[in-house]
């Protein structure tokens, strides 16, 4: 039975085509969804904006400041050099600040063009539109730990599929569906995949809060 949750969509959704058309011969698809923004992202777009907004003024401000007080500089020698090398420090700056209040928007995009799906083989997740779009899966004999967060009706997998050695330290890798409207049915999905090929695997969920 396939469940399905298109949640920022109305009518056909062009990604959940897109998915299907990723199935291999005799694939079947379980379930799809869509992520959703949960608090922890509005909160988050709020707070870079209360730090990025002062900043971008602020930098405005002292590049439009050092402009002034610069252009009674004479244009002769080292001083027509400050007059435009000393505002000119503070674009990088306001460079910056733009560049933080435009990130919550480009997190927004990358959500809006990201989907989910549980098949009855692997785990998949497709990302972009057209050309630009990536898919990453990993196969049932991958999964490992399952971990499971929820934050106000919204919830984070973590699958652990690996483990590797980074600067001498043993790190794990993970798989992530984030933005799930229903992680605990999702959880249940892949530990029942991951179980297809290790009957012996812990059935108890691993959950944090």
């Amino acid at each position: 039975m396939l469940l399905g949750l298109s949640m920022q969509t109305i009518g056909p959704d062009p990604l959940y085509a897109a998915l299907r058309d990723e199935l291999e011969i005799g694939e079947s698809l379980r379930w799809w969804g869509r992520p959703v923004k949960g608090p922890a992202i509005v909160w988050g777009a709020f707070a870079i904006w209360l730090f990025a907004v002062p900043w971008t003024a602020f930098a405005v401000f002292w590049t439009y400041m050092a402009a002034a007080g610069m252009s009674t500089m004479p244009s002769e020698g080292m001083g027509d050099i400050l007059k435009y090398a000393f505002p000119a420090f503070g674009l990088p700056f306001i460079f910056v600040g733009l560049g933080m209040m435009a990130a919550p928007f480009f997190a927004g995009r990358a959500e809006r063009d990201t989907i989910y799906g549980v098949s009855d083989r692997r785990v998949i997740r497709l990302q972009g539109k057209g050309r630009k779009m990536s898919v990453t899966s990993i196969a049932a004999r991958q999964i490992g730990p399952v971990i499971r967060s929820e934050r106000q009706g919204v919830g984070k997998l973590k699958i652990q599929t690996h483990s590797y050695q980074d600067d001498g330290d043993r790190r794990t890798g993970t798989f992530d569906l984030n933005g799930l409207a229903d992680a605990r049915k999702v959880e249940r999905l892949v530990r029942e995949l991951g179980r297809s090929v290790d009957p012996a695997a812990p059935r108890e969920p691993a959950n944090a809060a």
